[in-house]
């Protein structure tokens, strides 16, 4: 769910302005189990001098901050608090001091990993009296986060003899509404700084930043007033994250040559092994899983410890735990052996474990721990499952464990071990594929993620494959000198490259695995040159349910000519930014040998996160650029360079009962595509809004047909219609009424040529389809807004809900009241930009207008989203009403119309039934019409 004034489960503020060795923000009381803390401080002391009542709290001020003790913000986050807490002390260096503090419980936050982003705005300009400035907390970075929410803080200070700082207001921001949500500053007498806090805070979802705000300060009397501001991004448990993926590889460089390369500085494709490649830890496509790359791991245990592993460098130091995921498939085992490990720095291993006599995974702490094992099986040597599983708590006392695991096919929760208790504050220190223990067991892996999001658990199966420099593109010289790069030649240092031969080094490192011989190829750059060769690479086409997860850039490095450690670089393109993925700052000496082994060739590998994640359009602009050297002795090159992409399915949501299914990223919960199939009574038509822009597409009837929208972000498509084929007759009109029929005919036909009285009730280009036994040439469809509704100015009881495990996907249930003939009523904001009069919103935007469907009467009331008609053919009207065949309902029902035909008032009402094909018989008078239309969960 997204985040709301609602976590704020408790705050609180004020200020000390006597000189006080500590602070101790206090809370009115206790906490709750779980929840987070946040506390904020302006003090004079830096940041770092500050120091918290307990290990458990973390630092979280801005860098900007901590140069300069004037400007005295600090930030600190508590995860995971003690029930039951009231107050919490914070101790400068040094000294006494003049504190403004602020604290707040806030519950549903991510336990792990709570900080999303964080932003400061020094200002030391001082600011005279009676003057009003405007301080912003700067633009966020780029957070992973979608489900977010922003805490303001704007700080000051009075340099004057007794002199309170002034006041802040108008909070203002171009992508949200902060709203003040405390203010507080000392007020001492002396001569001493006092100083003043002001916070506020805007919750976002469904969007990433950056973020910022702005705050206008009114300066009180006195000089030596002083103004500053930042911000912090707390990230909900359970928010959807762009990119989750922290690490992973595939084995997709499809070789084990080189697989325990470390060379120090850069980031390895894993951080160790223990064993020897090609006999205990073999990569090969006898080990791949079905369906996701064309290469695995078998990893051999005889009666020793084999293993490969993973540390702090894939996935950060000091974490409280971490999300894996991985398929495995045991081939044999002798007893219960272990098949991963993730250990602590210090205290207990968890470990994942296999019974061959049951077919069982289990986990357990510790080899001595009771094994959970889970309720199904898996077959050794046959079934390769999915398994995703959680450590979380480490540097807490309590330890807790989360698994799942695929049971035919379906990733099904299991049951955990009991946590451990009274446990040492600890970290992660590594995770590895296979034991560090004497056991007989053969297993293969593949397809290895981690995720440092603790909201990313369940992982689901992710799927992996590599991706070579594009054959069919001719790289591109940025060079300062084409000339100060060469091409590698049989292994050493061959001719300058020059443009006619940008084509030979892009075929010199295209094969896969790479050939490392005494006639080895490759690329070099041999001359200091802050430019660079572009390669184009291949790409991935994503399925109509696929999206692309991430993308991590595997390079075989190589050194020739020249003596000492040399510096290259590497960067991704993604057709609009340019991210550094081996910075030139690490510096070494690969060498060019011609002898395989664990550490031949040196690989390394980086992850390459774009701001707001992957796109099918990012991933096919995609391009690696080589160069960048400032220390280009000795030579450097690699001799092959490769994106390994990791790809998993979306989530499929039906809508419109069964007629049409959307797609959508769990990541970026950006719409993927939509499926729709219309029934076998006519074309169709889907239509959806990327951007505001409007798009129809024609579907034939009975066919399935998917459109494919790659929408980036929730905002970008989130209104999606269908037209069903419309039915008719004739228009014959009200002959009772022949104004009424006029004003009908010249609405129906506003945006339409008149049907040519030979072609009514035939079928047209213009009408579709005609609608068999009703009185009008109509269309109505159904329709669903993901992430907001369309409400209709002075209707009430709005309300949204908010369902399953996509939020940002609602159902919306309300109702709107309409005008007379010309039906609901409709404000200029309700108007839909390029659509005609025939298709803006009627109601509530879930019920559009086609060719002048109207409520005829005086009142129309009760668009109930979520209602059916029990019978389709069911319904009763006064002639000149059309009827409307149901659609969007999971059974093909839920529109109707229901016409009421009432005489003078007091008079008895009666009732004509009315199946298609038959017009019913009713009094003259005003018509009551009543529509309901039947509402989609979208789970």
């Amino acid at each position: 769910m997204p985040l709301s004034a609602d976590n704020f489960v408790q705050e609180n503020w004020g200020a000390v302005s006597a000189a006080s060795a500590n602070v101790s923000p206090s809370l009115p009381s206790g906490t709750t189990a779980g929840n987070t803390l946040l506390v904020i401080i302006n003090t004079d002391e830096l940041s770092s001098g500050i120091t918290p009542p307990t290990t458990a709290w973390t630092k979280d001020t801005p860098p900007t901050f901590d140069h300069n003790s004037f400007t005295g913000f600090y930030f600190a986050h508590r995860s995971n608090v003690p029930a039951g807490e009231t107050s919490w002390t914070f101790t400068p260096s040094s000294g006494t001091r003049q504190w403004a503090w602020y604290v707040a419980e806030i519950s549903g936050l991510d336990p792990a990993q709570p900080v999303d982003a964080a932003v400061g705005t020094d200002n030391t300009t001082s600011i005279s009296s009676g003057s009003s400035p405007t301080r912003s907390t700067g633009n966020t970075p780029a957070n992973p986060g979608l489900s977010t929410m922003a805490v303001a803080a704007f700080a000051s200070t009075s340099a004057a003899t007794g002199v309170a700082p002034g006041t802040w207001d108008t909070y203002v921001s171009s992508t949200n509404v902060f709203v003040e949500a405390a203010e507080t500053a000392t007020t001492s007498t002396g001569s001493v700084v006092n100083r003043g806090l002001a916070v506020a805070r805007a919750f976002y979802d469904g969007v990433v930043g950056p973020f910022e705000c702005t705050a206008t300060y009114t300066a009180g009397p006195g000089a030596g007033q002083n103004a500053y501001a930042g911000m912090i991004l707390l990230r909900a448990a359970d928010s959807p994250v762009v990119s989750p993926l922290t690490w992973f590889y595939g084995f997709g460089n499809g070789t084990h040559n080189g697989l325990g390369s470390s060379i120090i500085g850069s980031s390895p494709l894993v951080s160790g092994i223990t064993g020897t490649v090609g006999t205990d830890l073999i990569v090969q496509t006898g080990s791949a899983r079905p369906g996701s790359g064309a290469y695995g791991c078998r990893i051999v245990q005889a009666g020793a410890a084999k293993f490969i592993a993973c540390g702090t460098a894939q996935f950060g130091a000091g974490q409280a735990g971490i999300v894996a995921g991985w398929p495995l498939r045991p081939q044999s085992s002798t007893g219960v052996t272990i098949l991963a490990e993730f250990a602590p720095a210090v205290g207990t291993i968890a470990q994942v474990v296999y019974d061959p006599s049951a077919s069982k995974v289990g986990i357990r702490w510790g080899s001595a721990g009771t094994v959970s094992y889970q309720a199904g099986t898996t077959v050794a040597g046959t079934d390769y499952p999915w398994l995703t599983l959680r450590v979380s708590g480490l540097t807490t006392a309590t330890w807790h464990l989360d698994w799942s695991i695929e049971e035919s096919g379906v990733l099904t929760g299991q049951s955990s071990p009991a946590d451990l208790t009274g446990q040492t504050a600890s970290s992660l220190a590594q995770i590895r594929w296979g034991g560090n223990v004497a056991q007989t067991v053969t297993q293969d892996v593949t397809d290895l993620c981690l995720s440092g999001f603790y909201g990313a658990y369940p992982l689901p199966a992710h799927r992996t494959t590599i991706l070579k420099v594009d054959p069919a593109a001719t790289p591109t010289s940025a060079a300062t000198a084409i000339g100060d790069f060469a091409l590698l030649t049989a292994n050493v240092t061959g001719a300058a490259l020059t443009s006619g031969t940008l084509a030979t080094a892009r075929d010199n490192i295209d094969e896969l695995p790479p050939i490392i011989s005494a006639s080895s190829d490759g690329i070099l750059q041999t001359a200091v040159d802050t430019g660079y060769i572009e390669f184009p690479m291949e790409t991935y086409t994503a399925t109509a349910t696929e999206v692309i997860v991430a993308v991590r850039m595997l390079a075989a490095l190589v050194s020739t000519t020249g003596a000492g450690a040399g510096a290259l670089g590497i960067r991704g393109w993604d057709g609009s930014a340019e991210t550094v993925l081996m910075p030139t700052s690490f510096t070494s000496t690969p060498g060019s040998s011609t002898t395989v082994g664990n550490s031949i060739p040196p690989w390394v590998g980086y992850m390459w996160n774009p701001s707001n994640g992957w796109t099918q359009a990012k991933l096919d602009a995609a391009a690696l650029r080589f160069g960048f050297s400032s220390d280009a002795t000795p030579d450097m090159g690699v001799h092959a360079m490769y994106l390994e992409v990791a790809v998993a399915d979306a989530k499929t949501q039906q809508l419109f009962g069964d007629l049409a299914s959307v797609a959508v990223n769990p990541n970026s919960l950006g719409v993927v595509s939509v499926t729709v199939t219309p029934p076998s009574g006519g074309d169709s038509t889907l239509h959806y809004e990327t951007s505001g822009s409007p798009t129809d597409v024609a579907v034939t009837a009975g066919s399935t047909a998917t459109q494919q929208l790659n929408a980036p972000d929730k905002p970008t498509t989130n209104y999606i219609a269908l037209y069903p084929p419309p039915e008719g007759v004739a228009d014959t009109g009200d002959a009772t009424d022949p104004g009424r029929r006029g004003r009908r005919r010249l609405r129906h036909h506003r945006d339409h040529p008149r049907v040519p009285s030979g072609h009514r009730g035939r079928r047209y280009p213009d009408h579709r389809r005609r609608m068999r036994g009703c009185d009008r040439t109509r269309r109505v469809h159904a329709a669903v807004r993901l992430g907001a509704c369309h409400r209709l100015p002075g209707a009430g009881g709005h309300q949204h809900e908010a369902v399953g495990d996509l939020a940002p996907l609602r159902r919306c249930v309300h109702r709107a009241v309409a005008g007379r003939l010309g039906g609901p009523q409709r404000g200029a904001d309700d108007r839909r930009p390029g659509l005609p009069d025939h298709r803006q919103p009627l109601g509530c935007g879930l019920l559009r207008r086609r060719g002048g469907l109207r409520h005829v009467g005086d009142l129309a009331r009760g668009h109930d989203h979520g209602r059916r008609h029990p019978d389709p053919g069911d319904h009763r009207h006064r002639r000149g009403h059309r009827v409307h065949r149901p659609v969007g309902c999971a059974d093909q029902r839920g529109l109707h119309v229901d016409h009421r035909a009432d005489g003078q008032l007091g008079q008895r009402r009666q009732r004509r039934r009315h199946r298609h094909g038959v017009r019913g018989q009713g009094r003259q008078g005003r018509d009551r019409a009543v529509h309901r239309h039947a509402g989609h969960r979208i789970d």
